[in-house]
């Protein structure tokens, strides 16, 4: 059995149907895609946060350390801090410019579509 094409579904009473059909799906794939986008963002948090974990740990190190060696811990201390920062502002990017709004939308979508 074929399936039935958008197009080929305004012939009689079939129209509505195939209409309501494809917004339905049109939302549940924004929702799914809000979803994964949602979970990119909580992990980048988690990999922040273990990077800021990181960080601190070199940093104890380098207070330990002699010589050259405290100058090149900091270094990488420091360097880690800033990776980690990084994907913290990738994260709240994700949330605020992708994952809210694609949900906003969506919610939208499904409260104008109900009774």
């Amino acid at each position: 059995m074929m399936t039935e094409q958008f197009r080929d579904c305004f012939i009689g009473e079939k129209g509505y149907e195939g209409l309501k059909k494809l917004i339905r799906s049109g939302n549940d794939l924004c929702t799914d895609i809000a979803k994964c986008w949602q979970e990119r963002c909580d992990l980048e948090l988690v990999y922040a946060k273990g990077l800021r974990k990181n960080s601190e740990a070199f940093q104890k190190l380098s207070a330990r350390s002699k010589g050259s060696l405290t100058q090149g811990l900091a270094v990488i201390s420091t360097q880690t801090n800033v990776e980690s920062e990084a994907h913290s502002a990738i994260a709240n990017t994700l949330l605020n410019k992708i994952c809210l709004p694609m949900k906003n939308l969506a919610d939208t979508q499904l409260k104008a579509r109900k009774p």
